[in-house]
């Protein structure tokens, strides 16, 4: 009798609850529902693993052992000095990065890494024309390289919505430590680099990784790129005209070294590369400040890995073009092209190739030397053009050269600079 007296209670006040349940519903307006949570009503963001209202998938729980997560990976070690690096300062600055929220998932296809500093306005273009491909197995990679503006809530609202996009936050050390940050995470059989303010055409990953599986012999494929200012408007060139940048070439060893050591022959969202080249090539060398993509095209090129230019008109790389951008800054970017040449000095090259590279530091100086003659600094100009003469003189004429100077100099600039070469036995 207890047993069911007890029962009898517990039923009566259960019955009493759906009671209380169906009258508080009959009360509200007809047609009406309760109001569900919003997507964009997310938690507060937080950093403690233990903190309350984090996500429950984290860096440990992923697999992924942050304090080793650099170190272990091939792509990222040092191997000569000519590229110090990389391993040893990653592992100075493991205490500096702060992992958020990257979610379990199956192995992607591909990895797209991101990286970004203080370009918050631009990341959404960037990331939705990510999630726009019509390949849909990825994973996006941000890399917050300590930025300052709303990158961390833009890169958020993406997570939010889209388990495939990833976080990472580490302080700020250059757009080189963030690209290999990305990749010492990275689980795709393929990688694409993408600029925080860049774009991808919808069906690149596609068109590209389609590519690579047919022609298992190529360890890198790139297509054509296109400019622009705003996104509904895509140039061909930054002056807006119809002219194409990239010079289309392809081949391995010396056949693409050689066009390589001229320019860079394409930017850095033009490319699909395998995971293979990540793990024989050495990260992006984080002493340059500049053209770091080219000089790690051109260590590509020295690993023997073979370059393909396909051009598939949708799947193009598209560059946003702005008045701050690092490559539009002509000064700093000369330096950063003057040291990846000087490096290359320092390695076995072909002697053509190697006359071929001590010709164009040559002229390097010799713009650097136009700079500094046009900023007053006189000093400095006289001591690069020297330099230049120095650098081109087992290459061609001497005095080609000093023509090439009285372009760039006042007559009296260059009647010194030819005193000094002859005071230091270049010219007779």
């Amino acid at each position: 009798m207890i047993k069911a007296s007890a029962s009898a209670a517990i039923f009566r006040h259960g019955l009493s609850r759906m009671k209380s349940a169906a009258h508080t519903l009959a009360k509200a307006p007809k047609g009406r529902h309760p109001p569900e949570p919003s997507v964009r009503q997310m938690p507060p963001l937080c950093t403690h693993p233990m903190q309350p209202r984090c996500r429950e998938t984290s860096l440990s729980t992923a697999g992924i052992d942050a304090g080793k997560m650099k170190s272990d990976n091939p792509a990222i070690r040092p191997r000569n000095r000519i590229y110090p690096a990389k391993r040893e300062q990653l592992e100075d600055s493991d205490k500096d990065i702060e992992h958020i929220s990257i979610p379990a998932s199956p192995t992607p296809v591909v990895s797209v890494i991101v990286p970004c500093y203080n370009h918050g306005e631009f990341l959404a273009d960037a990331l939705d024309s990510v999630r726009a491909q019509s390949w849909r197995d990825w994973e996006c990679i941000v890399v917050d390289d300590g930025s300052t503006d709303d990158t961390r809530n833009v890169a958020t609202a993406f997570l939010e919505t889209d388990a495939r996009f990833k976080y990472i936050h580490q302080s700020n050390q250059g757009l080189s430590a963030a690209r290999n940050a990305g990749i010492s995470v990275c689980k795709g059989s393929y990688v694409q680099f993408l600029d925080s303010d860049d774009m991808l055409q919808e069906r690149k990953l596609e068109a590209q990784i389609t590519y690579l599986q047919k022609h298992p012999e190529i360890d890198i494929v790139y297509g054509n790129v296109r400019y622009f200012k705003e996104p509904a408007a895509v140039h061909s060139s930054v002056d807006e005209s119809k002219h194409r940048r990239m010079p289309q070439v392809s081949g391995a060893g010396v056949q693409i070294l050689y066009p390589l050591l001229q320019r860079n022959i394409m930017v850095v969202n033009a490319p699909l590369l395998r995971k293979s080249v990540i793990n024989d090539v050495d990260g992006f060398d984080q002493t340059l400040n500049g053209y770091e993509d080219w000089d790690y095209w051109i260590r590509c090129a020295l690993a023997g890995k073979r370059f393909q230019y396909v051009n598939e008109v949708a799947a193009l790389a598209l560059v946003r073009v702005r008045e701050s951008s690092m490559s539009q800054n002509a000064f700093p970017m000369l330096m950063s092209r003057l040291q990846v040449r000087e490096q290359l000095q320092n390695i076995s090259l072909p002697s053509d190739l190697c006359k071929e590279n001590g010709f164009r530091i040559g002229i390097i100086l010799a713009r650097l030397a136009q700079f500094e003659f046009l900023n007053a600094k006189p000093r400095l100009g006289l001591r690069h053009s020297v330099l230049a003469l120095r650098y081109v003189s087992a290459n061609i004429s001497i005095r080609i050269l000093l023509q090439f100077l009285a372009l760039l100099v006042p007559t009296k600039i260059t009647k010194s600079v030819t005193l000094a070469a002859r005071r230091l036995h270049i010219l007779p």
